[in-house]
């Protein structure tokens, strides 16, 4: 047997006989139903995973809710635990206010009594000390600087009056005042002698000294340590 081969159809010879008798319209409506089945399929399946999303996004909320009131609660302990501590508080707040006051209020403290020993022994012998007025700065008013250009910064004046049973050496007194601590210049104002029955010689002398002489009681990183402490 042979098959003769169209140029438009296909004959094949032993085939088994099948005939279409449905009409058209019975195929487009399966057609038709098929398509609405797998319509329903994807619905089902997006409805499905819009409700496992939901249930997910749910439990996520329900556990961030969780965690925001456990957070809440410890810092409402934490907060009740603080206020145990307000006094003490307080309490570091008045001293690191007090040390600063009182770094502040000595910051141009001189220890007077013992500078003022200090400049006694340098005094040339038979020379004594009989008055001295001191002007210096305050913490909250700087003190007098010269007019003169080129001079040192000062922070504090002695005037002297001294007096000696001889006519003193006023040049080895003004050598001898360059020896204290923080000095900057000094002059001798006038001698004048007495009219008694004992002759004496008086000495008017001024010294300026700069921030070296400041006593420092209380230094900047010692005060830092006891506030710390």
């Amino acid at each position: 047997m042979s098959a003769v081969v169209g140029k438009d159809s296909l004959l094949t010879i032993g085939a088994s006989p099948r005939a279409a008798l449905l009409p058209p319209e019975i195929k487009a409506d399966e057609k038709v139903r098929a398509a609405r089945r797998l319509l329903v399929l994807v619905l089902v399946a997006v409805v499905a995973v819009v409700g496992l999303a939901y249930v997910f996004a749910s439990a996520t909320v329900v556990a961030r809710q969780d965690q925001l009131a456990s957070e809440l609660a410890r810092t409402d302990s934490l907060v009740l635990e603080t206020g145990k501590y307000v006094e003490v508080s307080r309490l570091e707040d008045q001293l690191i206010a007090a040390t600063a006051a009182r770094q502040i209020g000595t910051s141009t403290e001189i220890d007077w009594q013992s500078y003022l020993r200090t400049i006694v022994a340098q005094l040339p012998a038979g020379t004594t000390l009989e008055s001295v007025t001191v002007t210096t700065a305050t913490p909250v008013t700087p003190f007098a600087q010269s007019a003169v250009r080129l001079q040192p910064a000062r922070v504090a004046e002695l005037a002297f009056t001294l007096r000696s049973a001889a006519l003193p050496d006023t040049a080895q007194l003004l050598e001898n005042v360059t020896q204290l601590t923080g000095y900057t210049d000094a002059s001798i104002g006038s001698v004048t002698a007495s009219t008694g029955a004992i002759p004496d010689f008086a000495v008017a002398m001024i010294l300026h000294i700069d921030e070296r002489a400041y006593w420092n009681r209380f230094p900047a990183e010692s005060e830092q340590e006891e506030a710390a402490e």
